[in-house]
């Protein structure tokens, strides 16, 4: 299985020219070290947790536990988190990546999704260290994710139903903005939206071709009443599907505060263009939209090439962690 395309990574690296020649080569020799050792430290584990589960095989049930005691003081929770690590990783996956053990253990629990692992290595492999951190955040978007197509109970039958329509509107849409109030395809439904999304992904991942979305969130102030929202929010999503160009970009619903553009064989400079063009409309259609000085429009983009083992929800994520002001 070839190596996992990941999400253009837009933090910056630390500079080290900030600091004099010496302290520089100092640092940097010892962060090399470090980076070797646990590197050594995920490789120690897996062989940890491969002898634990030999050892547990061999024993009777009951005498595992014991064994753990008598010879380390451990108890079964703390040896199951060696033995996870060496029945979810292969030992070649581990051997020039940089997680620490910490993550290392989270990512191996039974609970966390295949695709969180897959996700976590293919930007190890890429050279970024996983933290407990970011190891974590992961987990926890996924879960979001999760939570976020489950907010509406939707049939099989609905969904089939409204992913035939909203292909067939695809497919009759025009560049003629001027014929079509509308120009682009507008998903209300979360559920509906998430399952065009993943059906979306899911074949662009055959063609190993850019994958962009744009994130939209509008945020009130305090003086502002909730109950205004509505009247606030819909010309600002129309302005987001008017500004799409493609016959097969199109809008919706991800969650009950953000909406998002979905920009199929587009890549970060495409998607920047539309994210500008998106904001220069928004400046000279202010003035027509209501209660428009207290309010704050958020935009965050963010692209990809799509491969099935991802998620298209880690992008979704990417460009939400990108979130700015419209200036």
């Amino acid at each position: 299985m070839k190596t996992s395309r990941i999400l253009e990574n837009n933090e910056s690296d630390f500079d080290y020219q900030q600091l004099n020649s010496q302290t520089r080569e100092q640092i940097q020799a010892l962060t090399t070290d470090i980076r070797n050792r646990l590197r050594r430290c995920a490789l120690d584990i897996y062989q940890i947790g491969h002898d634990l589960c030999l050892i547990k095989q061999q024993l009777q049930h009951g005498q595992f536990r014991t064994w753990l005691k008598v010879e380390f003081n451990w108890s079964v929770s703390a040896a199951n988190k060696f033995m996870n690590v060496s029945q979810r990783f292969q030992v070649e996956e581990l051997e020039t990546v940089d997680i620490s053990p910490s993550a290392l253990y989270i990512l191996a629990a039974p609970s966390t999704p295949n695709e969180v692992r897959k996700y976590a290595l293919a930007q190890a492999n890429q050279g970024k260290p996983i933290t407990f951190s970011m190891a974590k955040q992961l987990i926890e978007d996924n879960k979001c994710s999760e939570e976020d197509e489950q907010t509406r109970p939707t049939t099989p039958i609905e969904i089939q139903d409204s992913l035939q329509k909203i292909s067939n509107q695809l497919s009759h849409n025009t560049s003629d903005d001027n014929n079509n109030q509308h120009p682009k395809t507008l998903i209300d439904d979360v559920s509906i939206f998430n399952h065009y999304l993943k059906q979306e992904w899911r074949k662009m991942s055959l063609t190993e071709r850019h994958f962009s979305v744009i994130v939209c969130q509008v945020v009130l102030s305090n003086e502002t009443s909730q109950s205004m929202m509505p009247q606030i929010i819909q010309p600002i999503i129309n302005g987001l599907a008017q500004n799409l160009k493609r016959t097969d970009d199109f809008a919706g619903r991800y969650n009950h505060e953000q909406w998002v553009a979905v920009l199929p064989h587009t890549d970060s400079e495409g998607v920047a263009c539309v994210a500008d063009r998106l904001r220069k409309w928004l400046i000279t259609e202010k003035n027509n939209i209501i209660e428009f000085d207290k309010i704050s429009v958020l935009l965050g983009v963010a692209t990809a090439i799509p491969q099935q083992e991802n998620s298209c929800h880690l992008l979704i994520r990417k460009a939400q962690s990108s979130l700015s002001a419209m200036k």
